[in-house]
């Protein structure tokens, strides 16, 4: 099975359920050209790209000048300002959408403001984008609270197989389309 047909859902409900097992997925994850990253800056660090500000930062320019954002998991539902859902074919999974609104976000201007700035590069110059999903691992009522996500417990993955096209952007809010290449 290729890493892109497994369900995110599927590996964070495996990674929460059994850990002791955690290295066996995260060598399948490196095999199949995903990773499981312990934090945000080793996260873009996949991609050559460094977050101006560690307390912030949810987008970077990567070396080969691709923007890299930060997606929050969902698990395929509307929650807060973001979405993540699988984009299908004939049953298969070939990527995903994510959708943000970045007038909905609390307590993080200087982040928002940055996303908005890459977001906006992306689309003037046709940049490609990367994906880091990232999956608070604290309850989502505890989520949906928070002035920001300082003090939550997250997992990060990244997906280089995963190419990224901003397909629609107004004003704040914004939908990139990340396909298999």
């Amino acid at each position: 099975m290729e890493w892109l047909d497994l369900e995110i859902d599927k590996i964070i409900e495996h990674f929460e359920t059994n850990a002791q097992s955690c290295v066996d997925w995260a060598f399948h994850l490196d095999k199949h050209g995903g990773a499981i990253v312990s934090n945000l800056t080793k996260s873009y660090a996949k991609y050559g790209a460094k977050p101006k500000n560690v307390q912030w930062s949810c987008s970077a320019i990567a070396d080969d000048g691709a923007i890299v954002i930060s997606c929050w998991n969902t698990k395929g539902k509307q929650f807060g300002s973001c979405n993540l859902e699988k984009l299908t074919d004939g049953g298969k999974i070939i990527g995903y959408r994510y959708t943000d609104d970045l007038s909905l976000w609390k307590g993080n201007t200087a982040g928002s403001n940055e996303v908005r700035e890459y977001i906006n590069l992306a689309v003037a110059e046709d940049r490609p984008v990367r994906f880091v999903l990232v999956t608070c691992l604290d309850d989502l009522g505890k989520w949906a609270q928070a002035e920001n996500m300082a003090g939550m417990q997250k997992k990060f993955h990244v997906k280089p197989q995963l190419e990224g096209r901003v397909v629609e952007f107004e004003s704040d809010r914004y939908v990139v389309e990340f396909i298999n290449r």
